[in-house]
């Protein structure tokens, strides 16, 4: 870094701090979600019995943590989730200034990367933490790798092996590292491409032996589902096209996706028609990348930190490659800076990577009030739940409909049973333990939906749910062969349980449902409905 740029580096970490902490505020008050209760319950199980379901150590110990910390309080966890954003964010800056000792250059990616609303899952999902924990150390190792490089000093080597280390042991992304360092020899250094290659594998081959060694007890310690489940499998060419479209969107528009997804799902061809697209268009502009090799890392850093995902399609998984396309934007942006770099004329570069921390902040502030109302709803629907549990002693009951999902955010999709009960024994001191079926999730497009459904009850035990006066449409997460595809699903439909049967009587123009019938077959189970902002019960005959 240069003498000027060193000096500024206080102010930039606070300003980022600063910028952060105004704009995530508000997520500290978000609830708990989706399965948030369930998976730091489980965590302080795995700890103890060292029983890693995923094999994320140290995501778990941080949860542990937090609840060793501030007790069942969502405002803690969210706090450490804050801080470890925050951490990225400086991490990143300090990486810019290694690469390019260029203040803009440096400032402009931590602020991209720190307000990219692609990252509201892994910020505000208590449960998605573990996406920034291996981003730090990632970042750590990466860093370090640089440092001895270009230092010669080969004692922060052993740094850099152990920040490699922690970050698999805080998820699988970090697998990717010595691919990423192999291609960082081979485009900074100099010589024929042999004698580069032979470098970066000498360079690289401890990493190399560490991974080894990891997947060897990774499959030591879960055995047959080390590297892949069912729910991962490969499904063709076809897909990963559309996988790696998807994720460039998802970088480059910083909004709308909600909006976006249902366009596409209204109409699949034309999403296939604009991957064929992208591919093409980034095949195109290869030519122009490879010209320049800072430009050439970024992109090579978001394809690479990518390949261990590209077979799936989730939001969080960006988290590690954004670091690249950040970097990439503001490197185009500091390109421009330097262009205009005059005291007679105005740097319109300022003006883009303005406009650009604007509407990232009002995506991402928009992106933080689907989870506050999310969260509000949990709150809300699991409290009720609990009251009427203790009012009513239940031991058991069904739930008629769920809200599962609010613009995409995960409400009580999975998890509700944990939240409900915890909620009994800590606030209602309810000691009786309550099993909840649910039976309808419903996936609300918009927060106005809730109280646009429609509940007809036909019989004493029969109901119909229709969501045709809204946007909103039903997932069966229970039913994994409709939960990941719509095929096969058809009106008449039956999806049956020991206690109830669920027939599908409504298919939209995008095919999905939008109008069930239920028939609760058991009689004796009590049943819970939500209407017009009340959850209400249906008590089961003795």
């Amino acid at each position: 870094m240069s003498l000027h740029f060193r000096k500024t580096v206080l102010i930039d970490l606070l300003l980022l701090v600063l910028v952060g902490g105004i704009v995530f505020f508000p997520s500290l008050d978000i609830y708990f979600l989706s399965d948030n209760v369930s998976h730091i319950l489980r965590a302080s199980e795995s700890v103890a019995t060292r029983d890693f379901r995923y094999f994320r150590p140290l995501a778990e110990f941080s949860l542990v943590a937090d609840l060793s910390l501030w007790g069942m309080n969502a405002f803690g966890f969210h706090l450490t989730n804050l801080l470890l954003h925050l951490t990225n964010a400086i991490l990143l800056y300090l990486l810019a200034g290694q690469l390019m000792s260029a203040r803009f250059f440096a400032l402009t990616a931590a602020l991209l990367f720190l307000l990219h609303p692609v990252h509201s899952l892994s910020i505000f999902w208590i449960s998605g933490r573990s996406d920034m924990l291996c981003g730090i150390f990632f970042l750590l190792s990466l860093s370090g790798f640089i440092y001895v490089d270009r230092s010669g000093k080969q004692w922060a080597r052993w740094g850099s092996l152990a920040g490699f280390l922690l970050a698999l042991f805080s998820k699988e992304m970090a697998l990717s590292l010595p691919l990423l360092l192999l291609f960082y020899v081979l485009i900074f250094r100099e010589g024929t491409l042999k004698n580069r290659a032979l470098d970066g594998l000498r360079r690289t081959l401890p990493y190399w032996f560490l991974l080894a060694g990891y997947l060897l007890f990774r499959l030591w310690m879960i055995g047959e589902n080390a590297f892949s489940n069912e729910a991962h499998q490969f499904s063709g060419i076809l897909q990963l096209v559309k996988n790696l479209a998807t994720y460039a969107g998802l970088l480059m528009v910083p909004g709308g996706h909600v909006e976006i997804a249902n366009i596409f799902r209204a109409h699949p061809n034309l999403f296939l028609a604009l991957s064929l697209l992208v591919l093409i268009g980034g095949l195109i502009s290869l030519r122009w990348v490879v010209r320049d090799a800072r430009l050439l890392f970024f992109c090579g850093f978001i394809l690479i930190t990518l390949l261990p995902v590209i077979r799936l399609m989730m939001r969080w998984y960006l988290y590690i490659p954004s670091l690249g396309f950040c970097l990439a934007a503001a490197y185009l942006l500091q390109i421009l800076y330097r262009r205009f770099n005059t005291r007679q004329r105005f740097n319109p570069a300022y003006l883009f990577a303005a406009l650009l921390f604007l509407t990232y902040g009002f995506f991402i502030h928009q992106e933080q009030q689907r989870w506050w109302r999310a969260g509000e709803i949990s709150r809300d629907v699991s409290g009720q739940i609990a009251r009427e549990a203790q009012a009513q002693q239940l031991d058991s009951c069904l739930f008629l409909n769920l809200s599962s999902e609010l613009e995409e955010v995960p409400v009580n999709l999975y998890g509700l049973e944990t939240l409900v009960n915890y909620r009994l024994a800590d606030e209602f001191h309810h000691e009786r333990h309550l099993k909840i079926e649910p039976v309808c999730y419903i996936s609300w497009q918009h927060p106005e939906d809730l109280d646009h459904q429609q509940l007809e009850r036909l019989d004493e035990r029969s109901f119909r749910i229709s969501l045709e006066a809204t946007g909103s449409f039903f997932v069966f997460p229970e039913h994994e062969r409709f939960h990941r595809s719509r095929a096969g699903i058809e009106i008449g439909t039956v999806l049956e349980t020991a206690n109830y049967r669920q027939i599908i009587e409504q298919l939209d123009l995008r095919r999905e449902v939008v109008a069930v019938q239920v028939d609760v077959t058991n009689p004796r189970i009590a049943l819970l409905y939500q209407l017009d902002g009340r959850v209400f019960t249906l008590a089961g005959n003795e």
